[in-house]
């Protein structure tokens, strides 16, 4: 495998990172956006990411080894810090770039790193998820660079294995978001509003729902010139993250009770809102988001909604052109 330019500035973290995971055996595997740069197309990435099968009885000895290799804490309380989230907060005392460590434990990352391959990158022999890991971890952070990734990935390895990729995302979806709603709206919910990206978070929180409550009314966002769950022909848009211009496999649309489609100019103006009216910086697939959720309401119903995305990661796009003024 080539070394992508993207990384270089990595290769001395990456070194003290897998021989750090060397330590522990065949446990863990390098994620984020390394393996993205790696298993699709190279980009910019500031940190390092690797998941660990450990757990937290063994951070003590983790947190030695890491000094070893010249990796240490970042924060004062890094190894209660981990203990309550399972993330070591780590850095490469030489380069300075940040290092997290994620102690797995979920089916999901014991899989993961069994599946792990090594790959040889330059002078590097790095343990790497198998692609369609890598797009199951992309497919649940659902950021909009994760679907960057997710798209170059697919485009870089022909058979995947679309079955586990499906899988997975659906158990994912489920887990980690629609408990958490249904708890907090003590289950007064009415109307659920979410974009389709992936379709994870439409496809697991909408059957969820749909399981507790059947009246529960399922809306799919989507752009107004790329709303392929009516049929239309992709076209070109400004509301990153959804719209991809297909039908996500992993979507169940039997799920789906209505369509709601927004221009760019909607979203924009709705995450300006949101920013200036709530504090909320967040991008412009959240203000889509919003924006349907906001037509769905009649005063009595109930509607939740998903702000998936943040604003900083959209300060070269139309959100942060100057607005035109009043009068």
């Amino acid at each position: 495998m080539t070394q992508p330019d993207e990384i270089i500035s990595l290769l001395a973290p990456l070194r003290a990172v897998q021989r750090l995971l060397d330590r522990f055996g065949d446990r863990g595997i390098i994620i984020g956006g390394v393996a993205a740069s790696l298993l699709g197309r190279p980009r910019l990435t500031a940190d390092v990411d690797a998941v660990l099968l450990l757990s937290v009885d063994e951070l003590p000895r983790l947190i030695e080894a890491a000094n070893e290799e010249g990796l240490v804490p970042r924060i004062a309380d890094a190894a209660d810090f981990a203990r309550r989230n399972r993330v070591l907060l780590l850095r490469h005392a030489t380069s300075g770039i940040d290092v997290d460590i994620s102690l797995g434990m979920l089916p999901f990352e014991v899989e993961a790193v069994e599946r792990g391959l090594s790959y040889q990158v330059g002078p590097l022999a790095l343990r790497l998820p198998s692609p369609e890991d890598l797009v199951i971890l992309k497919a649940v952070a659902h950021r909009p660079k994760d679907i960057e990734d997710i798209r170059a990935i697919v485009e870089m390895h022909t058979g995947l294995d679309w079955n586990r990729i499906e899988t997975w995302v659906r158990q994912f979806a489920e887990v980690l978001e629609a408990p958490e709603i249904w708890e907090d709206t003590k289950g007064e919910i009415d109307i659920f509003v979410a974009g389709v990206g992936s379709g994870g978070t439409l496809q697991g929180i909408g059957k969820f729902l749909k399981e507790k409550r059947p009246g529960v009314k399922i809306v799919a966002v989507e752009p107004r010139n790329s709303a392929a769950l009516l049929g239309r022909e992709p076209g070109l848009h400004q509301i990153q993250g959804i719209g991809d211009g297909f039908i996500p496999d992993v979507l169940d649309v039997n799920l789906v009770d209505m369509v709601f489609t927004v221009s760019d100019e909607e979203a924009i103006e709705t995450t300006r809102r949101l920013s200036h009216e709530e504090g909320l910086l967040v991008g412009t697939s959240s203000g889509a988001n919003v924006f349907a959720a906001l037509h769905m309401d009649n005063g009595r119903n109930r509607i939740v909604t998903i702000l998936p995305d943040r604003a900083e990661r959209y300060f070269s796009t139309a959100l942060f052109e100057q607005a035109p003024c009043a009068g």
